[in-house]
């Protein structure tokens, strides 16, 4: 743009194709998302769990579908195992993780006791 003035037409002409696809690729994610929302608690449903959320209920239900995920490919079963051994340890580093960031951005008890001993 700074090069064509402004000119935002001849950028268009040079990327329109790539943006149009990548565009429609962010709107389709945002299908996806919804889709897998629905499923993901028309599975809770179905199995009495509606009022179990959260990384508990994700990893049971991976556990679950561990029999069936067999059927399907053996590859694909050792992954849902590797996914399970992982989540747990997973779960707890990015638990601690966001954790940190909040007591960061929103100011913990340790970086203001320090501060107001040094006044």
């Amino acid at each position: 743009l700074v090069k064509n003035n402004g000119n935002y037409t001849i950028v268009h002409d040079k990327v329109g194709w790539i943006l149009t696809i990548v565009q429609t690729g962010a709107i389709l994610e945002v299908f996806h998302v919804i889709i897998d929302i629905r499923i993901m608690y028309l599975i809770l449903l179905e199995n009495n769990l509606d009022g179990c959320y959260g990384a508990g209920s994700e990893a049971m239900l991976i556990y679950q579908s561990l029999p069936y995920s067999k059927q399907l490919s053996s590859t694909y079963y050792w992954f849902e195992v590797v996914i399970l051994i992982t989540y747990i340890p997973g779960f707890f580093v990015m638990y601690t993780h966001m954790i940190s960031q909040r007591r960061k951005y929103l100011g913990g008890s340790k970086g203001k006791g320090k501060s107001k001993k040094n006044e």
